[in-house]
């Protein structure tokens, strides 16, 4: 397998819309994940941009980083990609940050 992740499955790719409950209590509509796990920067900004362009106004996408400098770069990166950071969650081994396209 080497330096690089396999390539996501077909289940993987049509996995759409998903709700999760973020620390206020709040319910969020998920549309997209986007898994960063074990990528160090800068890929998972990378990879973050070029999500948000396939994206649709108004959608939202699960990150999950593993990477703690990535953990305070993304949110930075959001308002010059055209995205707002919702909220980060911390499970273990691993951040789940949330991210509405405007």
């Amino acid at each position: 397998m080497g330096l690089f992740k396999a390539p996501p499955t077909e289940e993987q790719n049509t996995m759409r819309s998903w709700e999760v409950q973020l620390q206020d209590g709040t319910k969020l509509v998920v549309d997209n994940r986007l898994d960063c796990i074990g990528d160090v920067c800068p890929r998972p900004q990378l990879k973050l941009k070029k999500s948000i362009k396939g994206m649709d106004s108004g959608e939202v996408v699960e990150v999950l980083i593993n990477h703690p400098p990535s953990l305070e770069t993304l949110p930075v990166l959001c308002p010059e990609i055209g995205a707002r950071h919702l909220e980060t969650l911390m499970e273990p081994n691993l951040w789940k940050l949330y991210i509405r396209k405007d």
